[in-house]
């Protein structure tokens, strides 16, 4: 279904989602270097 959802998306509804889940990794990947910090 998932596959179908994308595909069926518009390619500038495809980019804007891609935009969101970077800056959700990127939100992620700070935290998770605030942790690494505080442990040492």
């Amino acid at each position: 279904m998932k596959t179908i959802l994308i595909t069926g998306a518009s390619a500038g509804l495809g980019k804007a989602t891609a935009k969101l889940f970077r800056q959700k990794d990127g939100e992620y990947l700070q935290q998770c270097e605030i942790l690494k910090k505080k442990k040492s």
